[in-house]
């Protein structure tokens, strides 16, 4: 289960999520985790997870609200809102 119903995630990026990945990225890092334990923390498969590292497929809110729980960020930051 990918995605709950009702949600989509995003394959075209907005300007918030411009360098999403990197800062997905960096944050896991920061935290030791690696990309598998990311992606149980979110209740998402590996291959979903890798597909936001590498900007392919962007998360919906829920998952974006989980990813930084996970990593101890603030949403904010992964955002990078302070770029649009």
């Amino acid at each position: 289960m990918d995605a709950p119903t009702g949600v989509t995630a995003l394959r075209t990026p907005s300007l918030a999520l411009h360098g999403f990945g990197d800062r997905l990225r960096a944050a896991r890092l920061a935290r030791d985790l690696t990309q598998t334990e990311a992606a149980r923390a979110i209740g998402r498969n590996l291959r979903t997870y890798q597909r936001y590292e590498r900007g392919e497929l962007y998360p919906p809110l829920p998952t974006l609200a989980g990813l930084a729980e996970a990593f101890g960020a603030r949403l904010i930051d992964l955002l990078d809102v302070s770029s649009t």
